[in-house]
């Protein structure tokens, strides 16, 4: 099994892997010292272990993030984690500014014979933290190109 590369952010400190067990469906890697943490849904530790070691590059301080409406990734302290495409929005229904993404919203228009589709993204649900700041950001990943 490979061995865990140090932690992205805060360098070469201990990083720990948790393995699946009866408890925990699902394992994560993580770091104490600034609580990064690699969660999801895989379930097998050198899986586990080459996402780490795989992870992309290029997180950046917060207070160099963009406020202009550009959707970037955040990253949240423990247990949230990456938080993908958030965009910063002054005033709002949650006070003078936060960070909020979207969920892409399945909808139905009676009535016009057209079924369950894809809402527009302006109808998506908008989410955001409303206790936690984001400790770095990155641009997020180009797509992966499609052949035809």
């Amino acid at each position: 099994m490979s061995e865990l590369l140090p932690c992205p952010l805060c360098g070469p400190g201990k990083v720990f892997l948790n393995p699946p067990s009866e408890t925990y469906r699902h394992g994560s890697i993580n770091c104490p010292a600034c609580l990064l943490t690699l969660p999801g849904e895989i379930k097998d530790p050198r899986e586990m272990i080459e996402v780490w070691n795989t992870r992309p590059a290029g997180w950046q301080p917060i207070e160099t993030v963009p406020k202009d409406g550009t959707k970037v990734d955040l990253l949240y302290p423990y247990p949230r984690g990456r938080t993908n495409d958030c965009q910063w929005r002054e005033g709002g229904v949650y006070g003078t500014g936060n960070w909020y993404w979207q969920t892409p919203t399945w909808g139905s228009q009676p009535g016009k014979g057209v079924g369950w589709h894809l809402l527009p993204e302006s109808e998506w649900e908008t989410h955001h933290y409303p206790n936690d700041e984001p400790t770095h950001w990155m641009t997020p990943p180009a797509p992966p190109e499609v052949k035809p």
